[in-house]
């Protein structure tokens, strides 16, 4: 049972995890697009010679 006077302090890191997942999220769907077009670039690098 969660007293309520540590209920602000529960919610103030949940929503500070939400913004480190958020941040993450981004980071990793740039990596996943940085790779891709790496990939998409060598393909036409292979496919040219």
């Amino acid at each position: 049972m969660l007293l309520l006077s540590e209920l602000p302090v529960i919610d103030h890191m949940i929503v500070h995890l939400g913004q480190i997942y958020y941040h993450l999220g981004c980071i990793l769907n740039r990596l996943h697009f940085f790779l891709k077009s790496r990939e998409m670039l060598k393909k036409r690098i292979v496919y040219k010679t």
